[in-house]
Order: structure tokens, then sequence, then C-alpha cells
């Protein structure tokens, strides 16, 4: 591996946040008044601040909460914000690049002492306009795809730009709001939508700033991230992982059934003898992408059958026209599909305590891309490598700066090292 060293973060110098309050004209930046900051982005979750100021005389915190108050319970109250650590020129092993987040909530955490300290949550863009909702119960028509880009157009066409991947279900189906929100009307929609993409696995939600990325997994291009070392010049602080050998039990075989009106056809388990319509397993699973990895670091998947399979309700057969496009049976596995590949990182979980690095500012390519690991007994016996050392996906990260330090904390994910799929993590040095 050559020259991995445009993935490393940097060290040197104190760690800082600029942090802007864009109501508030008059105080450009209120980073030296900041005590705590929290900047975390997870696969499907999109990303949450959590800041703390303290101020001395209450005269910040009278200025800041009158600007709140304001226009806050009408208009997003929007903040600035980058981390960043050392001089010099501002790259991503140093920065995170400026973001943009709308504040939810305020605590005020004054005590005895003649200091304020104010305690506020923000988070992205896309969760805060579609969460905010009119009780519609309008009918779209389309296909799934089609169906969320005019949803994001009706109630957030100026601030949320949307790239989505195309489902193949008929571009004719009509889909009923049912009065829900935005937001859970998108997610009813994607809780089964595996099933309707070209490579049958699940949209992946990704966002930076304004911008919502909802893509199937295995058409994300997967990208090297960071890499850490353990042992001399460490850039890891400290690891936790664990290990759920048990989800075999639960997650080995998933199965669901139903019967079509328009067709009459039952499925179940003993109908479907090729187990390829209602039953989920790794083998149905194959386009998915994982960590590379060996059988000395990761599971070998189960090679006994097991006595029995988990059920998950299927979901229910869209109209009894055919309206979807589709037979019921080229559906009917959605759910199971996605509870599935949603659990396979469970199997094996590992977080990384890294120092602060600025590569994470959004949450787009969650869930594929991946991270390498050097942690070795002796550097020059491969064999000897601990299990923590290779190729992760990476699905998480949580940077949290108290005073002039940062650290980042990496949430990272295996599955079984022969499982079928698309093992992904490049060579590092040749990007």
């Amino acid at each position: 591996m050559a020259n991995p060293s445009k993935f490393v973060p940097q060290t040197e110098g104190k760690a800082a946040v600029s942090l802007i309050f864009e109501d508030i004209t008059d105080r450009p930046n209120w980073s030296e008044v900041l005590t705590g900051f929290e900047f975390k982005g997870m696969m499907n979750g999109g990303y949450t601040i959590r800041a703390e100021i303290a101020d001395i005389s209450f005269a910040l915190t009278t200025k800041l909460l009158k600007s709140y108050f304001k226009d806050s319970r009408s208009e997003p109250f929007k903040i600035r914000f980058r981390i960043f650590t050392g001089p010099g020129e501002a790259t991503s092993q140093r920065t995170t690049k400026e973001q943009v987040a709308y504040v939810v909530s305020m605590r005020d955490k004054s005590g005895p002492a003649d200091v304020a300290r104010l305690e506020f949550i923000a988070i992205d863009p896309p969760s805060w306009h579609l969460n905010r909702g009119k009780g519609g119960g309008e009918a779209y028509t389309g296909r799934i795809s089609q169906v969320i880009q005019q949803v994001i157009d009706k109630y957030a066409a100026d601030d949320i730009h949307l790239d989505i991947a195309k489902t193949n279900d008929s571009e004719h189906c009509k889909w009923y709001m049912m009065r829900q929100d935005p937001k859970t009307f998108i997610m009813s929609l994607l809780e089964w939508s595996s099933a309707v993409t070209a490579s049958k696995t699940n949209l992946i939600i990704g966002v930076d700033g304004k911008n919502l990325s909802m893509i199937e997994q295995a058409k994300i291009k997967s990208k090297p991230r960071g890499y850490y070392k353990f042992g001399d010049v460490s850039t890891i602080h400290k690891a936790e992982s664990v290990f759920n050998n048990a989800l075999s039990l639960v997650n080995n075989k998933l199965i669901t059934q139903g019967i079509s009106i328009v067709s009459g056809k039952y499925y179940d388990i003993k109908a479907d003898e090729k187990e390829d319509k209602i039953v989920i397993k790794d083998e149905t699973t194959s386009k998915k992408q994982f960590a590379k990895t060996d059988e000395r670091k990761s599971f070998n998947k189960p090679n006994k059958p097991l006595a029995g399979y988990t059920s998950i309700i299927a979901t229910p057969e869209i109209y009894s026209s055919g309206d979807i496009g589709l037979t019921y049976g080229e559906y009917i596995d959605g759910r199971a599909r996605d509870h599935w590949l949603r659990l396979s990182n469970s199997l094996m979980r590992c977080k990384f305590t890294v120092v602060g690095h600025g590569e994470y500012s959004d949450t787009l390519g969650l869930g594929a891309d991946t991270i390498f690991i050097k942690w070795l007994k002796e550097p020059t016996d491969d064999e000897s490598s601990f299990y923590m050392s290779g190729y992760w996906i990476l699905y998480g990260f949580h940077h949290k700066v108290v005073g002039t330090n940062w650290w980042t904390d990496l949430y990272c994910a295996r599955f079984d090292h022969n499982a079928a799929g698309e093992q992904v993590g490049g060579d590092f040095g040749a990007i």
C-alpha cells in the first residue's frame, strides 16, 4: 500500500470550531465562547449538531435568544460551521468543509455563578423540511423514485436537491400520502423499495447540506476514506467491537408469505422450492457490497441449515389490477429484504476513536465507503496482524471537540468474509 498519507488525519495544532448564526449579523463568529461541540452523521440518518456556549454576564445569551425567539417558530434558524486544526492549507485531513444546519432546540443550563451555559441542537436541512408536513391526502402518480421526487418538489423545492436511483415499478401507479408528513410517507416507501431496485439492494439515504441522495447500495461507488494506524505514531486512540453470532438465529434466512388477488397465487415457504421468491438470505442478496477481509478477521458464513426461519410480514399487494407493473412475487419480499440488509451491519461492528479527521463532513457514501486499519503485533509479520486490521465498511461518524482537543468516532461494520456479493476496499495508495 503505497503513500496512504492523503487519507491520514493531520495532528498538528490545536482544534477549533468556526460557528456562525446566519441571523445574527453583528457577531460574525461564536467560536471563542464554545465549550463543547459535536457533529454526528449516520447512514440513513442525516446529521446532528450539539454545541454548548459559555456566556459570562449573560449578554451574548440575551442577543442569541432574542434572535432565536423572533422567527425560529416560522423559519429555519440557521448555523454554519466547520471544525479545523493547525495552520496551513485547509485540506480534508485537517478541516471539515463548511456545513449548514437548522437549530431545533435550546437549553439554558445557567448556574449560580455569573455564567450562562446555553446548549443547542441542530439538524440537517432535509430532515427539517421533510418533517414539516400538511397532513395531505394527495395521490401521486409514478414510480416510487418519481413519487419521492414529486414530494420533495412540493414541500421543499427550493431547499432540497434530490439525487435518486430509478426504481423498476410502473410510472402509472398511484400512491396515496394518507395524511402522513413527507418524511413518514417517504420512509414508508423506502421500507420495501429494495424489491424494486435494479440490484435488489436497499436505497441508502445520504445528506450533504441541502443535497439529498437515495442510491441503491450496490450502485454506490465505494471510496477509500481514511487510513489509521495503531502502534508507533498512532492515529487510533481506542477501539471497541461487538460480535453478534446469534444473528444466525434471527437473520440467517428471513421469509415472508401472502396471496395475490390479481393471480390467485399463494406464496409461502413450501411453494417456493427454489427459495427465490419469499426467502431472503445471503444468496438472494448477491449484489450487496461488504468489506474485503478473510477468515482470520471475520465470521465464516453458516454452512449448516438451521431448524427454522424468521417470518416478516409482507407488504400488501399494491391494488388488484396490476397497477404497479410487477407481479406480487416480484416485490412481496421487499420488507424482509430491507430488514435483512439492514441487520447485516450488526454482525460485526467496531467503533474506532481516531484523532480528529476533517474527511467526514456529510453522510454521502456511508454504508459503502471504506476505511483501512493498520494494527499489527509485529509490523513485519502480517500473520500476526490483529483482527481489527484491514478494511471496514464505514456507516457513521461522530466528531467531538472539547477545548482544543478533537476526536472522531468512526462506526464500522464487517460481514461474513465469504458472503455472496462484492467485496470492497481497494488500494488506498492507488487513488
